[in-house]
């Protein structure tokens, strides 16, 4: 058990060492340099950012649009029935006064 820990500290020990060499290693951009990506950086979420609000309002309009067109159809096919419906019971009251009347017709003459 004594070796094992003894194993890990080394492991910890080059791997500090590694990590400090890696760190030497890395090119650090002067402050010109970051600025000017980090004004590339927030430029390019800003075009995206209007890319996707312009989309959302032609999605919207689009959608809103279609709504309301299905609406309007839906309301002629309702006033149509309606229409349809209102139709068949006036016919149903003409067919109706037709026979209240022939009924008077008929027992006027029986009489």
């Amino acid at each position: 058990m004594a070796k094992d820990t003894k194993k890990t500290k080394k492991e910890k020990k080059g791997f500090f060492k590694d990590f400090r060499a890696e760190l030497k290693k890395v090119v650090w951009p002067t402050p010109k340099q970051l600025v000017n990506n980090t004004a590339i950086v927030i430029g390019m979420i800003l075009i995206t950012a209007a890319i996707v609000f312009c989309l959302d309002v032609i999605f919207d309009n689009g959608y809103q649009f279609i709504v309301d067109k299905s609406e309007t159809v839906i309301q002629k096919i309702e006033g149509t029935n309606n229409s349809t419906e209102n139709a068949v019971e006036e016919a149903n009251a003409i067919t109706e006064d037709e026979k209240t009347s022939e009924n008077a017709t008929t027992e006027g003459t029986d009489e």
